[in-house]
């Protein structure tokens, strides 16, 4: 089970890369990590998720 251990939203205008929050997960096996990379890419709007495809091609 992944668990949400925070998540930081820094109150920012919204703009073309820039970085307005983070969230770190805690799982102790890849493959729950990856499954909730891709129920975050459901949930999070199309133009939000590159940094969500990168961090799965880091786990591969």
């Amino acid at each position: 089970m992944v668990k949400v251990q925070a998540i930081y939203w820094y109150n920012k205008e919204v703009h073309p890369g820039r970085k307005v929050g983070h969230l770190n997960l805690d799982a102790s096996v890849k493959l729950e990590i990856q499954a909730a990379l891709n129920l975050l890419k459901r949930w999070m709007p199309t133009q939000h998720q590159a940094p969500l495809s990168w961090v799965a091609d880091e786990l591969k």
